[in-house]
């Protein structure tokens, strides 16, 4: 009996040994699966996080592709040749318009950036000089005949300086060689009057204004306009004065020039009749159907 007893309670030990290790290796178990699951779950997570960042530099890169800043599309014409001037911030003027991000002004052009292509391109209007390429409109206030150039640097997006320039006609060609040599004042005009008179307008905002000359005239008034010295440019000069030339003989105003000077006190030395060689900066321009005269600003005495 006691021999049966002991061999019973023998048996229920190694039951409960054998359940313990069951439960242990089962806990094991359990713990290294779910060891594998959160190994895997950041796995998942990491892999994610990198498909994400790339498809995010991609979108980026396809943004940089098909946008430009105003600054960026500024520079990109600057370094082509066809900006010379530098910018200005005008966005606040603008401020309300649609899908307005930056705008520019400069003596060329005025240069607009938008949120979208869409924004742009409701201003694009090759008519009124206005042009959009992608998210940027631009509106062509002098150099307006080579507005091909300005599309193409745009499109490409990157500078060039091999642009061929575009002329409208070859009397327009003729005038801007004739100026780019310098020529003397009466070639000069002689070639800007033979511009159609189409022409002559964007002719005179891209190649003239603000552009420095240096002219020879002869005197024809020192004392009517007190900072400035009157010039007649051609030689059919007989000694008339501003009084008669400005209201007798008004055909001889688009041969004349009036020089205003930086320093008053040259005009002490001169005398009407003689011949002088001046420089200056190009304000406004003669008219022969108007007989207007030229007028230059910032003059320097060349020779006397």
């Amino acid at each position: 009996m006691k021999k049966s007893l002991l061999l019973l309670v023998f048996m229920i030990f190694i039951l409960s040994a054998c359940s313990s290790e069951d439960t242990e290796s089962k806990a094991e178990s359990n713990e290294s699966s779910e060891t594998e699951q959160l190994e895997k779950s950041d796995d998942v997570e990491e892999l994610s996080a990198e498909i994400e960042e790339e498809f995010k530099g991609s979108k980026e890169d396809d943004v940089v592709e098909d946008h430009y800043s105003a600054e960026d599309a500024y520079s990109l014409l600057k370094d082509s040749g066809l900006i010379s001037s530098e910018y200005e911030d005008v966005t606040e003027k603008f401020e309300g318009s649609e899908g307005l991000v930056k705008a520019l002004k400069t003596d060329e052009v005025n240069i607009s950036e938008f949120d979208t292509e869409e924004d742009a391109a409701r201003y694009h209007d090759p008519k009124l000089n206005s042009y959009s390429v992608k998210n940027i409109y631009f509106l062509l206030k002098k150099n307006q005949d080579n507005a091909e150039n300005f599309v193409k640097v745009l499109e490409d997006g990157e500078a060039s300086q091999e642009l061929e320039a575009s002329y409208s006609s070859e009397e327009q060609k003729q005038f801007v060689d004739a100026a780019e040599n310098n020529v003397d004042f009466s070639q000069y005009v002689d070639s800007f009057y033979g511009l159609s008179s189409e022409e002559k307008s964007n002719t005179f905002e891209t190649y003239v204004v603000d552009k420095e000359v240096t002219w020879t005239g002869i005197i024809a008034d020192l004392e009517a306009i007190s900072d400035s010295i009157v010039l007649y440019g051609k030689d059919d000069y007989n000694g008339e004065t501003w009084n008669e030339i400005s209201s007798e003989k008004t055909d001889m105003m688009p041969y004349v020039f009036i020089v205003e000077l930086n320093e008053e006190s040259v005009k002490d030395n001169l005398k009407v009749g003689q011949e002088i060689k001046i420089s200056g900066v190009v304000g406004s321009r003669g008219d022969k159907e108007l007989n207007y005269n030229w007028k230059l600003y910032e003059g320097e005495l060349i020779t006397q």
